[in-house]
């Protein structure tokens, strides 16, 4: 896989295992600081995963993989490719 920030690295060269992985920790470590009412870990883990891009790339790809992304929006224009 390559550097996911590198401009040369596609849509189809992401490894998306690791990416869901590292969402899901991330998301476990948030409910877990959450569970032991540690705020200080809470916002912290909460800013590391909004600005994750691995993060905001899973979920482009989980809203563009859904049967709902073949239907056109309010702009009235559907995405077929990448």
């Amino acid at each position: 896989m390559k550097n996911l920030k590198d401009k040369n690295c596609g849509w189809h060269d992401i490894d998306w295992k690791r990416v869901n992985v590292y969402v899901s920790n991330l998301q476990m470590g948030l409910v877990v600081a959450h569970i032991h009412n540690n705020m200080g870990k809470v916002f912290k883990t909460r800013e590391k995963l909004i600005w994750s891009w691995k993060a905001r790339a899973l979920a482009v790809r989980k809203v563009t993989s859904n049967p709902g992304s073949k239907t056109p929006g309010v702009d009235n224009v559907v995405w077929l490719s990448d």
